[in-house]
């Protein structure tokens, strides 16, 4: 790898996970419940990954998202929510959301529970060795 990771990182490109945030794998192709497919030939120990969420149409997208901050939380029932990432292989992460979905806050600071919005994502991987 070389030093281009970091002006050159990997992107899914903004993906409709169809309105369900729950107990999904977040993955490279439009349909979801797919590996994230970074081709950058190094494990998760060696690459840092960035989710970014928007509720804006495709042209605003960018504009409007917010970096979601890994968070989880393990108490059953409905606070079982977050998400994690496991190393498949070299060139695939697993991008998984809990039972219950993604927790995250507003501006305000205010909670908010991604379940059913039919928001977008994007994931961002860049090789830092």
């Amino acid at each position: 790898m070389g030093g281009n990771s970091w002006q050159y990182p990997y992107t899914t490109g903004w993906v409709d996970p169809n309105s369900d945030w729950t107990n999904r794998h977040l993955g490279s192709k439009s349909t979801v419940d797919s590996y994230v497919a970074h081709m950058l030939n190094a494990y998760l120990p060696d690459l840092l990954l960035k989710l970014f969420v928007s509720s804006a149409t495709a042209g605003a997208a960018e504009a409007d998202c917010f970096e979601v901050i890994a968070s989880y939380t393990g108490a059953a029932g409905p606070w079982m929510v977050g998400w994690q990432v496991n190393s498949i292989d070299a060139n695939n992460i697993l991008f998984h959301t809990a039972a219950n979905g993604i927790f995250t806050l507003d501006t305000a600071g205010v909670g908010v529970l991604l379940q059913a919005q039919p928001w977008r994502y994007k994931i961002k991987v860049w090789y830092i060795g």
